[in-house]
């Protein structure tokens, strides 16, 4: 799935053959369980969701698919910011940079 929409992305273009910076942010659902003061919160930037997936886990499944599509190789990701969030809808956004 990962794959498929980073083909989509890049729209028959070529993978990028330098180094690159990644900006990845996962959003979660907030639980139902919380409060609304929580849930604000939680939309603000005050709570954040340490669960399950691991951080580096979602990472790694993101450049593993981008590998040969996106970029040549992964091992061309020079720089990585990443960050699990909680938001209105549960998305996953990339950012590829060029240097």
């Amino acid at each position: 799935m990962i794959r498929l929409a980073a083909e989509k992305a890049m729209a028959g273009r070529p993978p990028i053959d330098r180094p690159v910076i990644v900006m990845m942010a996962a959003v979660f659902d907030i639980p139902k369980s919380f409060s609304k003061k929580r849930r604000a919160a939680a939309l603000e930037g005050g709570e954040f969701p340490a669960k399950k997936p691991d951080l580096d886990n979602i990472l790694k499944a993101l450049t593993d698919a981008m590998n040969g599509v996106v970029v040549k190789d992964d091992c061309q990701i020079v720089s990585v910011r990443s960050s699990k969030v909680y938001g209105p809808a549960p998305l996953v956004s990339v950012t590829v940079t060029p240097l």
